[in-house]
């Protein structure tokens, strides 16, 4: 299959499988269901690519190896398959989540992906073309998509925050826990990316274009170096530690490309941390006694009933209601948030 450029998939059985996973969760047809049992592909979630130019790629899916993303999708659908189906479906998800984990742990920036073989890239003085070791074209899609594997890990364990830590991890990594200091998405991180290879937002070849809109994620380091201008810069496969063949420049497109497969993970992953991780609570609001985020009569009417009554099941926010920090509830807080809202005072002694 070609399109820009040569993409080695000569093997169509993980798309068939993937498609016909979506078609059974779409329709529920029996003939969907029998050819995905069928396939040898069947509740998989690869740990290494074994197809297409990313084979020996530590990876669970990528434009060549699509059946990770079919099992993905029937771990979800528990209305289709057997109870045993699922279970199996998410063990395997769980399985490979923990070998990328495995694999974050051992490497020095924490990124869940190892160095693979890279064929055809170094020739000698007598023509002979040999391969190297290193980070492939596209690195940082990989990190991503075993991210979103560690997503369903972690919400297929009862939530084990190993996983969460694990996609944590990878994104500290992109924003700038690495060998170069460099956030590889640009408007984001301390040293942000700047200059993508992209046909469009490529104002350092034309001033005319736009700069790239922040959000915008690089393929990241490959040990490769296929583009002229890192060859130009004197560096040469193999002499490059992996984790540092990267140049933020927008003619170095083997180092610095868009793609829409990174930034679509890109934004799946971000949400989903987004809504997953524990935010610390919001500072505390002396005076709202009853944790309505507001100080009004309400309050008022609470921390007088408690006063009068001394009813400890009477449900208060007592850190709120002390607003002169002596510790006690006392008619001294009652006087001071009257106060307040009457306009007497805008601060209390306390938080103030």
């Amino acid at each position: 299959m070609q399109g820009i450029i040569e993409y080695g998939d000569d093997y169509v059985g993980d798309e068939f499988y993937w498609v016909a996973c979506e078609l059974y969760i779409t329709t529920g047809k029996d003939k969907y269901l029998d050819y995905i049992k069928n396939s040898t592909h069947y509740l998989e979630i690869p740990t290494t690519l074994t197809g297409g130019i990313d084979a020996d790629t530590t990876g669970c899916f990528d434009w060549c190896n699509t059946a990770g993303l079919g099992t993905l999708s029937l771990s979800m659908f528990t209305n289709g398959l057997s109870a045993s189906d699922v279970a199996t479906a998410r063990a395997n998800i769980i399985k490979a989540a923990d070998e990328f984990i495995l694999i974050a742990n051992s490497q020095g920036y924490g990124v869940p992906i190892k160095e693979c073989t890279i064929d055809g890239l170094i020739t000698n003085s007598n023509g002979e073309v040999s391969s190297t070791v290193g980070f492939p074209y596209n690195s940082n899609s990989f990190i991503l998509n075993e991210a979103i594997v560690m997503a369903y890990a972690f919400d297929y364990s009862y939530q084990n925050n190993k996983y969460l830590n694990g996609m944590v991890e990878a994104m500290d990594y992109l924003l700038g826990r690495n060998p170069r200091n460099q956030s590889y998405i640009t408007g984001y991180g301390d040293k942000p990316l700047e200059n993508p290879h992209h046909i469009f937002w490529d104002y350092r070849n034309d001033d005319s274009l736009p700069h790239p809109p922040a959000g915008c994620l690089s393929i990241g380091p490959n040990s490769g170096l296929q583009d002229d201008w890192t060859k130009g810069a004197g560096w040469k496969v193999a002499e490059i530690p992996p984790e540092k063949c990267f140049m933020d420049c927008a003619e170095s497109w083997s180092t610095n490309n868009l793609d829409i497969n990174l930034n679509a993970p890109l934004a799946w992953v971000s949400a989903y941390l987004d809504e997953n991780i524990i935010k610390p609570p919001p500072p505390p609001l002396f005076g709202d006694v009853n944790e309505d985020y507001s100080i009004d009569a309400l309050d008022i009417t609470i921390i007088k009933q408690f006063l009068l009554t001394q009813n400890e099941s009477l449900i208060i926010n007592r850190f709120n209601a002390d607003v002169n920090g002596d510790s006690f509830i006392n008619a001294l807080d009652f006087a001071l948030i009257k106060m307040f809202l009457l306009g007497s005072i805008t601060t209390f002694p306390v938080g103030g």
